[in-house]
């Protein structure tokens, strides 16, 4: 469906592996006893990227490939690459090291740091626990290759002008501010499969302070001018209770009873490198937190012949209720967008139920021979279905729409379909 690589080096790196599996208790102040551990292993690395490190995309039988060069570290991080706690341990049923608290700055059963409680129970099986995790650099150039003329290399031109090999100064920024994780992985199957995985796991990545240089930022930028825009300061969380994965004819499908994704940030732009908060420019603030009952997801491959991703997704939106799982607020599953500083212009589609989903998605890379223009680009897209027009599904309601406190009406799609769809190419 996809390929991905990472080529190059890395400097200054240190790695370590120690005995003790997952913990247990509180300490004095209420969070995690981290050092109180049972056998198992632990192990972290930290380091910066080196000159020549990159990563590289790609699509099975594509002449072309994306490269993400040039790494540059945030600036006053320490390490562009940072996780100095990952543990791995055979575990028992109820036998884990407690919850994560979603929102706030330290975990432990009372979020001595503040917000949410969130846990899943462990059955008999792995755990991959992660703490502290960080990312504090970003990619400042983006290169395509493209063997146009079909020789096996990257070094002609292809008879009309166009090299190749293009590189650009556009920056892809993906800085993971603090991720921690519970996974729980079992054996486990459903319907007709016989074989696979079943997973618990609840997986948070925050930015726990307002300095740009240690936050969680998803953007795009210009490192001729150090601009960028997108979502700053972001915080994401991603939960679920009995999530199979499986090989499935069509392709590799995750499906669930029980999911949560919730999102929060600020949506604007402003100097990549960082230090120079007064340059920000603050567009939008926007909060989501959906819950689903039903959430499958598949990943397909091309068909013969052809080369792309391709992916669907049949969801179900809901008002979950279960206990250190749940979103705790009233408005249930809810999309949220407010100006920067003005609460009380907050405009909230809340308590949103109901089927939509995904179909004939595909994630495209063409080539320059391919596409029309004559450019290559990255393309998006997918139909979306809503209410009943999803097989044996339920029309797609917001209950509530409010402005600031005042609940100003509701919305109803009993039925209907939009295709949506985009493109990322250079200029010309």
């Amino acid at each position: 469906m996809l390929g991905w690589r990472w080529q190059g080096g890395m400097v200054d790196l240190r790695a370590w592996l120690a005995g003790g599996g997952v913990w247990y208790g509180t300490a004095a102040d209420g969070s995690e006893d981290i050092a109180n551990r049972s056998e198992g292993l632990h192990f972290g690395l930290r380091g910066d990227f080196a000159s020549d490190f990159a990563w590289y995309t790609s699509e099975p039988g594509s002449p072309m490939q994306a490269v993400f060069g040039d790494w540059r570290k945030l600036a006053g991080a320490p390490y562009a690459l940072n996780f100095p706690n990952i543990t791995l341990d055979a575990v028992n049923a109820g036998q884990q090291p407690g919850g994560l608290c979603w929102g706030g700055t330290v975990n432990g059963p009372t979020c001595p740091g503040g917000g949410q409680y969130l846990n899943v129970a462990a059955e008999n099986g792995f755990a991959l626990l992660i703490r502290d995790g960080n990312l504090h650099a970003y990619s400042a150039q983006v290169s395509l290759l493209d063997d146009i003329n079909a020789d096996g290399d990257y070094a002609d031109t292809s008879g009309q002008g166009t090299p190749e090999t293009q590189a650009f100064p556009w920056s892809l920024i993906y800085t993971l501010g603090d991720l921690d994780a519970n996974l729980f992985v079992y054996p486990g199957t459903t319907g007709a499969n016989t074989t696979g995985m079943k997973m618990d796991g609840i997986v948070k990545i925050q930015s726990n302070s307002a300095d740009w240089n240690s936050g969680s930022h998803f953007m795009i930028g210009d490192t001729n001018i150090n601009l960028g825009i997108g979502f700053l300061r972001s915080n994401l969380l991603f939960a679920f209770e009995d999530m199979f994965l499986t090989l499935e004819p069509e392709g590799l499908a995750l499906r669930s009873g029980q999911a949560r994704a919730a999102f929060n940030g600020r949506f604007g732009g402003g100097d990549i490198t960082g230090g120079d908060l007064g340059s920000e420019i603050a567009l939008l603030n926007v909060d989501a937190d959906l819950e689903f009952d039903r959430f499958d997801v598949l990943f397909k491959p091309a068909p013969a012949g052809q080369s792309f991703m391709g992916y669907s997704a049949d969801l179900r939106l809901t008002d979950l209720t279960v206990a250190e799982f749940a979103n705790s607020g009233p408005q249930g599953s809810y999309v949220s967008i407010a100006e920067p500083g003005r609460p009380d212009t907050r405009l909230t589609f809340g308590q949103i139920t109901g089927n939509l989903s995904l179909a004939n998605g595909r994630v495209d890379l063409i080539p320059e021979s391919e596409a029309l223009p004559r450019t290559a680009q990255l393309q998006i897209g997918n139909d979306i279905l809503f209410g009943t027009t999803v097989p044996g599904g339920a029309p797609f309601l917001v209950n509530t729409v409010t402005l600031g406190n005042d609940q100003v009406g509701s919305v109803a799609i009993p039925s209907g379909q939009w295709h949506g769809a985009f493109s990322l190419m250079r200029q010309r």
